[in-house]
């Protein structure tokens, strides 16, 4: 049986402590959002946690807040859709040819759900159509 000891160098440990760092880094961008008044008086960056019904739910330097959604806009990749549930939109195909009317119902993985009057309830992608109406989802 061998026991072997090696002492990790400097190099090493400075490398594994910037892959650390980088990875760290990575994942709170990924979530990092900025809050900002509609007067752009006000402005509060976080970790986005989750939305509720009370408004944008982060983490900061001063801890867990909430923030209601309306009187701010969001910018970051963690951004929200925003949408008025059973408010009218209208999707549009990319050519042209095709236009849906309805209330949107939803927003999950990528696509609209809307309860159309002649079809029913229906889900298309996102990155198919156009969305044009009072009830478009923001942040997107």
């Amino acid at each position: 049986m061998f026991k072997v000891q090696s002492r990790p160098s400097a190099t090493m440990l400075a490398t594994a402590a910037c892959v650390v760092l980088a990875g760290m880094a990575s994942a709170q961008s990924s979530t990092r959002i900025t809050l900002q008044s509609i007067n752009g008086s006000d402005t509060i960056t976080g970790e986005f946690i989750a939305m509720t019904d009370d408004g944008y739910r982060i983490d900061t330097l001063a801890g867990e807040m909430t923030i209601t959604v309306q009187g701010v806009t969001c910018t970051g990749a963690a951004c929200p859709a925003i949408f008025v549930m059973g408010a009218q939109i209208t999707l549009t195909s990319l050519d042209g040819s095709v236009n849906i009317d309805g209330e949107i119902r939803g927003l999950e993985n990528g696509q609209y759900v809307i309860l159309s009057k002649t079809m029913g309830m229906v889900q298309i992608n996102t990155d198919l159509v156009d969305c044009t109406g009072p009830g478009c989802p923001t942040n997107m």
